[in-house]
């Protein structure tokens, strides 16, 4: 999604891994060089998903967007835009057909 994109070295973290010596029955005999594996960090998202089903709801009809934020914090509860298409359809490869009743559609996004 967009935010994993914008958050990937953040989300990441470092790969570890370790160089060594062993003898001919492979034993580790000897460590040339160890680097730590770092793990990613965590993110915590602000969105409440009652809200903003709720927004959605209520403007299904409506071409607009509407934006929630918690004014104390800056935090972003809810971000709604409509009319609003599946994501998935072109994940998984919108049809011919799908993709010019977009075109065609002037009250759609695409």
């Amino acid at each position: 999604t967009g935010l994993e994109k914008v958050l990937e070295n953040k989300l990441r973290g470092e790969k570890g891994g370790r160089v060594f010596i062993e003898d001919e029955k492979g034993k580790e005999i000897k460590n040339v060089a160890k680097k730590e594996a770092k793990e990613g960090e965590n993110v915590t998202l602000t969105i409440d998903a009652a809200i903003q089903e709720k927004i959605f709801n209520e403007m299904k009809t409506e071409a607009g967007s509407s934006a929630a934020v918690n004014p104390k914090t800056g935090e972003t509860i809810a971000l709604v835009s409509s009319p609003a298409y599946n994501p998935n359809i072109i994940v998984r490869g919108a049809s011919k057909a799908q993709r010019e009743a977009w075109s065609n559609d002037s009250k759609l996004p695409m």
